[in-house]
């Protein structure tokens, strides 16, 4: 009979649907402060990659098996040289974010291309202002989507439902839905430089940490829109301050950050035409029910590796 231990309550119904992919299994639900004498009889572990300190809980988990992370995000997992030597299967929720995140990315550029955020102010102000400048459409200009797994796939349905058109950059080239033109990461300036929008859905690699700094800036075209829903350490902070305070760019949106919450004293958070999100691009009611069918599938065919979804390679790190 496999322990089944979740820091999250996923309520009634899904524990029920648990119960049902593998009736013989115990459920426990705990919070994380109050589990270290749970964690060691452990087979499966369910928990959100970026809440929980998998430092000290994977050295405890002596019997686990498997860990299912409720998010996308695994590399404080990956940061564990024995996890990531051992056997225990990591899987993650790879899939369930691109329609959140896709109504989220095109709900900023509309922000910006019909000066909502604008007009808001103004209306806090109380004050009309009749003909603003800039006001515009989003029908016809380009978006580079950076990165191409199930979120950037999901974010690029979106906008060419709204008549963008689409270029995406990605490792190996291939012809993907919903993508006008895809290019290698080797051409990602070339493709930067045609972005009205640029929006970064990565994962954190050695390739991609401070990947979007002050010489990528500069790339993009000075009306560019930058947002960044994947990874805060993909994007070197100051540097993009100082595209926006210098008018490098003309506006961004971050929705992940290298520390979180944003430190006060950050330089983001005074940076002109900035939005700033608190990570909860993703966050839809259906998050959970999602992430648990993919577990539940999992669990189906568990311990076969070779069966299961979203297993992610430890030493890559996606």
């Amino acid at each position: 009979m496999p322990k089944i231990l979740t820091f999250t309550k996923l309520g009634s119904k899904l524990d029920q649907q648990i119960k049902t992919a593998c009736p013989e299994a115990e459920l426990i639900t705990v919070k994380e402060a109050e589990a270290d004498s749970i964690i060691p009889e452990a087979d499966i572990i369910i928990g959100f990659g970026g809440m929980l300190n998998w430092a000290h809980i994977l050295p405890l988990a002596k019997k686990c098996r498997w860990v299912h992370t409720l998010s996308a995000g695994v590399d404080r997992l990956t940061a564990q040289p024995d996890f990531v030597a051992g056997d225990t299967i990591l899987t993650n929720s790879k899939g369930i974010h691109g329609i959140p995140m896709g109504e989220h990315c095109l709900g900023i550029i509309l922000g910006f291309t019909r000066k909502l955020f604008h007009t808001y102010d103004n209306q806090k102000a109380h004050r009309w202002e009749t003909g603003i400048r800039g006001l515009d459409e989003i029908a016809g200009k380009t978006a580079v989507i950076v990165g191409l797994g199930a979120v950037g796939i999901g974010i690029a349905a979106k906008l060419k439902a709204m008549d963008m058109q689409v270029i995406g950059v990605k490792q190996h080239i291939s012809d993907l839905p919903g993508i006008d033109k895809v290019y290698g990461t080797d051409e990602l300036d070339a493709a930067l430089a045609q972005g009205d929008v640029v929006i970064v859905a990565l994962p954190v690699t050695p390739e991609t940490r401070d990947l979007f700094n002050r010489e990528r800036f500069k790339k993009m075209k000075s009306n560019a829109i930058f947002i960044n829903v994947s990874r805060g350490e993909t994007v070197v902070d100051d540097d993009l301050a100082a595209a926006l305070n210098d008018g490098v760019i003309a506006g961004a949106s971050l929705d992940v950050f290298r520390t979180e919450p944003l430190p006060a004293d950050n330089p983001l958070w005074d940076a002109p035409n900035l939005i700033v999100t608190p990570h909860d691009a993703a966050i839809s009611p259906m998050y959970l029910p999602r992430t648990i069918g993919i577990f539940c599938e999992n669990l189906k065919v568990f311990p076969d590796a070779a069966k299961m979804r979203n297993v992610v390679d430890k030493v890559r790190g996606y």
